[in-house]
């Protein structure tokens, strides 16, 4: 008995037996004391008025899973003036009130079901003896105490998806403490300008170039320091670069295929009149009603009709009407080539001229390194192409605006898209004043100087591209903001780690977490 006693380690306990079934030990507990204390009055009593059986599960001993039976006393309390007549007593500060589980039992649990769903808990806690279900893991999570607030100087905001494209929230970091201080319904500043009101000892805000964020922060503490974030200037800027070479791709396209056919001259009759080119062109043309939307969109335009009525009449966005108001007619969607047709074309089309069959052109490629499926390689062959153009891969508008913002070319791995960058730069000016910009942008804000700032955006004007300008625009609206992350440490770098962490955390219940449960495991995890 005085083995088991140490092994519980609780002294205001004393145990009474034991009995082993199985697996679960079951151990047999009362309370040392003659006396409790009637915990409304405080009161001390020593008139026991009836016994009766608690069970209680503590941590595992060993192999075995341990079963507390504490014979729990009910006492008279004493005191006449006491609205509690008859109490029960609590032994020590490991058994609470109502609690079917020893505290510190609680404690080790909370902190492996706040790092895993309820469901791997549950599970997990069978096998370390320590049985409990997904509900009640839940219940524990949900009790779990929030962590007292510090006073906050340098705070961190950013947005997440709480339903990518439908419902949203925002999450707050201490930039000092590098932790979750809160998560917030909705990411339209009302929430945030709500939470500031209570935190007023902000003095700088680092943030993305939200307006709504911009806007709470400026009327609750209108002086506090703004800092955009410097990863989503460079971001927006790509993106900008990314929308106008998307809005010029069909031109690129034609000048990389016109070289093939400077090339290749013997092959240009044959595409015009090939019947394969036309029924790619038919595949590759936008459909009856795209065409129809288009031609009604442009008709009320030019009826002068406001993009908000246009939109609401024919049921589309305000940035497709926007879109379309530039384009004298629908381009051609482009073909995608997964496969690289285009270096085993010369094998391919003289296998083809002595009349090979399919298969054995398929076999022979193959041999000579082709990737592609034997299926995608017979759809694809089943009308014999007609020029090295028409299987040729051009690459897509993002892949040029990330290689344009790499400084040294040479460095790209892939033979084909390297030639075709130095030749989409060789024939477009602008893309080339881009990319020149971009590495411009980025070594300014690298080597904070923001006296270039203005003379860089002025020289971004002069390429005249649509949008390049209404990101310059942005930027003068915000450009505080923006100079202060030019000259500022600070930066949101740690919120987007922070939210990954969230998305991480609530993948594992597979999305369907409340915001409740969130913010409880956000903020209380040591773990991603």
């Amino acid at each position: 008995m005085n083995l088991l006693q140490r092994l519980i380690g609780l002294k205001e306990i004393v145990v009474s037996s034991y009995i082993l079934i199985g697996n679960e030990l079951t151990i047999t507990i009362r309370s040392r004391k003659k006396y409790a204390i009637c915990p409304c009055c405080g009161t001390k009593s020593y008139s026991v008025h009836s016994e009766y059986f608690r069970r209680l599960r503590d941590l595992p001993l060993s192999n075995f899973s341990v079963m507390l039976k504490l014979i729990t006393r009910k006492f008279y309390c004493k005191d006449e003036f006491c609205t509690r007549k008859i109490f029960s007593e609590q032994p020590c500060d490991e058994i609470t009130r109502y609690s079917r589980i020893t505290s510190r039992t609680l404690a080790m649990l909370q902190q492996i079901f706040i790092d895993i769903s309820a469901r791997k808990g549950a599970k997990l806690s069978e096998v370390i003896r320590c049985p409990i279900s997904a509900s009640t893991a839940l219940r524990m999570i949900y009790n779990m105490p929030d962590q007292a607030i510090a006073t906050i100087v340098n705070l961190g905001v950013d947005d997440w998806a709480y339903r990518k494209g439908m419902s949203y929230g925002t999450v707050l970091i201490d930039m000092d403490t590098r932790k979750v201080v809160d998560l917030l319904e909705g990411r339209d500043g009302v929430a945030l300008k709500t939470w500031l009101l209570n935190h007023l000892e902000v003095k700088n805000v680092s943030r993305d170039r939200s307006g709504s964020y911009s806007s709470a922060v400026t009327d609750v503490l209108p002086d506090a320091t703004q800092i955009a974030d410097r990863f989503h200037l460079v971001k927006n800027y790509y993106a900008a670069v990314c929308e106008e070479i998307r809005s010029h791709y069909s031109e690129i396209a034609e000048q990389l295929k016109s070289a093939i056919r400077c090339r290749d001259p013997e092959h240009k009759e044959q595409d015009n009149s090939s019947q394969s080119d036309i029924n790619r062109n038919v595949k590759g043309r936008p459909g009856e009603h795209r065409i129809e939307k288009f031609n009604k969109i442009k008709a009320l335009l030019k009826e002068g009709m406001s993009y908000r009525k246009i939109a609401k009449e024919l049921n589309t966005s305000k940035q497709t009407i926007k879109k379309y108001e530039h384009m004298n007619a629908l381009p051609n969607k482009p073909i995608v080539v997964k496969n690289d047709y285009f270096s085993y074309f010369d094998v391919i089309e003289n296998e083809l001229n002595n009349g090979t069959d399919i298969k054995s052109i398929y076999r022979k490629i193959k041999k000579l390194g082709f990737r592609g499926s034997k299926s995608a390689f017979y759809e694809q062959y089943k009308t014999r192409p007609a020029s090295k153009e028409s299987i040729m891969r051009i690459i897509s508008p993002k892949t040029i605006s990330i290689y344009i913002g790499m400084e040294d070319l040479s460095k790209i791995k892939n033979e084909y898209k390297k030639n075709q960058m130095f030749k989409i730069l060789d024939n477009n000016l602008y893309i080339q004043q881009m990319r020149e910009q971009g590495l411009n942008f980025r070594k300014l804000l690298a080597e904070k100087d923001p006296e270039n700032l203005e003379q860089w955006m002025e020289k971004t004007l002069e390429i005249n591209k649509k949008k390049l300008n209404s990101f310059i625009k942005g930027l003068k609206q915000d450009i505080e903001a923006v100079t202060n992350a030019i000259i500022s440490p600070l930066s949101n770098g740690m919120v987007e780690g922070h939210v990954n962490r969230l998305k991480n955390i609530k993948r594992q219940m597979y999305g369907r977490a409340s915001i409740e449960l969130l913010r409880k495991k956000v903020m209380l995890s040591r773990s991603g």
